[in-house]
């Protein structure tokens, strides 16, 4: 960990540094295991708590955690899931890119039980200028707030 200390009117001023954080340190955080690997990540997310680092996350990363904690291996239900990467994102010294739009895909995912990537494309059409929506699951955009079409009746009008 690099910190650059100056001296300011007789004060120590740090600056922070800034990292990407990449899924498999997130995973390994959450899952304790592998056990070298694990602590690790676990001295790393101290540091941000200290205010040492602070980590971005972007939300490729997010999706990548969902597919993996609900996959085979681990197996964990979409509320947990949920819950566990929303107190993450929600972190002091996390900043999530798109994080309101990720923090409803969250929402989403736990609450309907659908894939993240459906979560999120939904999460963004509502924050986003163009809201609608065209696929041929529409089932699972039954509940969210964005407009879905099937490509038949999105070229209806055409």
């Amino acid at each position: 960990m690099r910190i650059m200390a100056k001296e300011v009117h007789g004060e120590d001023y740090r600056v922070t540094e800034h990292y990407w954080v990449d899924t498999n340190v997130i995973l390994r955080y959450i899952t304790l295991s592998p056990d070298e690997q694990a602590e690790s990540a676990i001295r790393l997310m101290n540091a941000v708590d200290e205010g040492k680092i602070i980590l971005h996350i972007h939300p490729l990363v997010i999706a990548e955690c969902c597919y993996v904690l609900q996959g085979k291996m681990y197996n964990l239900a979409h509320v947990p899931i949920a819950q566990i990467l929303q107190d993450l994102i929600l972190s002091e010294g996390i900043e999530a890119e798109e994080e309101e739009t990720v923090l409803k895909a969250l929402d989403f995912y736990g609450k309907y039980e659908i894939d993240f990537e459906d979560a999120y494309l939904s999460a963004y059409a509502e924050t986003h200028s163009c809201r609608q929506l065209v696929t041929f699951n529409k089932k699972d955009y039954k509940h969210m707030g964005a407009a879905c079409y099937s490509p038949k009746e999105a070229l209806r009008d055409i």
